[in-house]
This record gives structure tokens, sequence and C-alpha cells, in this order.
């Protein structure tokens, strides 16, 4: 479950007018392909999925432009766990940010989910990383990510 699971539990996901079920993304095998995803998938294939809830379930009917392929060495639990937060993360850098090699970024709650993919994804753009984090553990956990500065919540304001 993700901070997004948990808010939709208790009533507090943006735009949520009654309850949903929980799961907005998961990993499992392609079992059978409908006639639009025969050239993307295989039957067999393992992949990880985005849902507008309901993901945690046995079986489910996947749009195939939300799924993407399982990458080799990746465990199925850590595919379950990796679509919300690196996609956002990833929108956010180069769809929102436009994110290019040598800009800086700041991330606020940079310890969470989509703090620490974002940290990532710009080192990857050789982009440099000023992070807060509400504790020294924290700190130093983002700082090893590859965060280039970083500072308690209170040191940016």
């Amino acid at each position: 479950m993700n901070r997004a699971d948990i808010m939709m539990r208790e009533g507090r996901y943006p735009n949520q007018k009654e309850p949903r079920p929980l799961g907005l993304e998961g990993a499992g095998k392609v079992v059978k392909l409908g006639k639009n995803a025969e050239n993307a998938l295989e039957v067999g294939d393992s992949v990880m999925c985005l849902f507008p809830g309901g993901g945690h379930v046995e079986f489910k009917n996947v749009n195939f432009k939300h799924v993407l392929k399982v990458p080799k060495g990746m465990s199925m639990e850590t595919a379950g766990g990796t679509m919300e937060v690196w996609l956002t993360a990833f929108q956010l850098l180069h769809k929102v940010a436009s994110l290019k090699e040598g800009d800086t970024i700041f991330v606020h709650a940079a310890a969470s989910g989509v703090g620490t993919s974002l940290i990532q994804l710009a080192k990857l753009q050789n982009a440099k990383v000023i992070a807060s984090a509400s504790s020294n553990k924290k700190l130093e956990f983002v700082k090893n990510l590859g965060a280039d500065l970083t500072g308690g919540t209170q040191s940016f304001i």
C-alpha cells in the first residue's frame, strides 16, 4: 500500500467522492491479451501496472497503456510498488519542470517515495539536488541517494 491508498481508506484522497477499492498499482503476469495489446505484450510477461483503484485482486483487466514490463533483476514486490511514485516523479521532472542537465532542483520531504525517486532521476540528469527532510536520519538517507545539499525542513525557511 502506498500513501494514496491510505488516504483513500481514510476518505481523504483528492477529488474522492465515495469509497474506492484500494490498489493504485501492482505487478503480475499477463494471462490474456486484448486485441490492442497484442503487439506490446505477450502472455507470460511480468508486468507492473497503474490502476484507477481496485488493484488489490488476483486478476485485473488493465489498459495496456498503463503497463510496463518488469525490468530484469527487479523483484515482483518492488515492481508492485514502483509505478505510482516513479511515474509521478518522472512527470514532475520531465513534463512539468522540463529538467535539463545541470539544473538545480529543490525536493521538499525528500525521504518520501516521490522525493527519493525525484533525487535519483534528477541525478541521472546530472542535476544538482537540494533536499529537505524532517529528521537527521532522513537527511542522511537522502544524502546517500545523491542529494548535494540537505537541511531540515526549517533550514530553508
